[in-house]
């Protein structure tokens, strides 16, 4: 986390920009398998349900909006929350309301090309933040996490329509306080682009 501040503030000082003002964030960030594939009437679908059951996920886990910021990401999203969040709404609140409303959206179409299989990567980091959103080595690692080969063959293998994946540093967090059952957690390798790191799927969601 050190270096990621540090890795901002110089940036700012090459370019002669005023420092950066760096904070500590939860970070969520989806992926529609297949989007592109869909014809438009299904991404209108599959965009309208991805918001919401963002939002019903955020209020299934009592996390107002005023401590969150989604930005669309065309066949995904990006949730930037504040750190005054505790983990113990995330895991397992969040992600397993975010699961249901999957099921649900699946459960009432009746076209398959309409059906969502979604991605979910969870990070956490320092970012700053200006009029145009959020950047950071954070968010470039929650994008990293999202694209893993191994993540994507392995929600293939299952035959999933709902998958996460969590960071190294905030899995041996939330695992710490027995947030999440390590027996529910498959370690995946991430190496995309210049990232070549450890990561955690999780099959299903719940403390012990």
């Amino acid at each position: 986390m050190i270096r990621q501040v540090a890795r901002l503030m110089a940036a700012f000082a090459e370019n002669g920009s005023s420092p950066a003002r760096t904070r500590h964030y939860l970070l969520f960030g989806t992926d529609i398998c297949g989007y592109s594939r869909c014809d438009q009437s299904a991404q209108i679908q599959l965009r309208d349900s991805s918001f919401k059951i963002f939002q019903e996920a955020c209020r299934s886990a009592c996390i107002p909006p005023r401590l969150c910021r989604v930005e669309d990401r065309g066949d995904g999203l990006l949730m930037v929350a504040d750190s005054k969040i505790g983990l113990e709404a995330v895991f397992p609140t969040f992600i397993n309301s975010a699961r249901a409303g999957v099921r649900e959206h699946n459960a009432r179409l009746a076209r398959k090309d309409s059906r969502m299989r979604l991605r979910m990567a969870l990070h956490a980091g320092f970012l700053h933040r200006d009029a145009h959103g959020f950047s950071g080595d954070a968010v470039n690692h929650l994008s990293r996490l999202l694209d893993a080969p191994a993540f994507k063959d392995r929600m293939a293998e299952h035959g999933a329509a709902f998958a996460v994946i969590v960071s190294a540093d905030l899995y041996h967090d939330a695992a710490s306080f027995h947030l999440i059952d390590p027996r529910i957690a498959t370690p995946i390798d991430v190496n995309v682009k210049e990232t070549r790191s450890r990561a955690w799927m999780l099959t299903s969601c719940g403390g012990r």
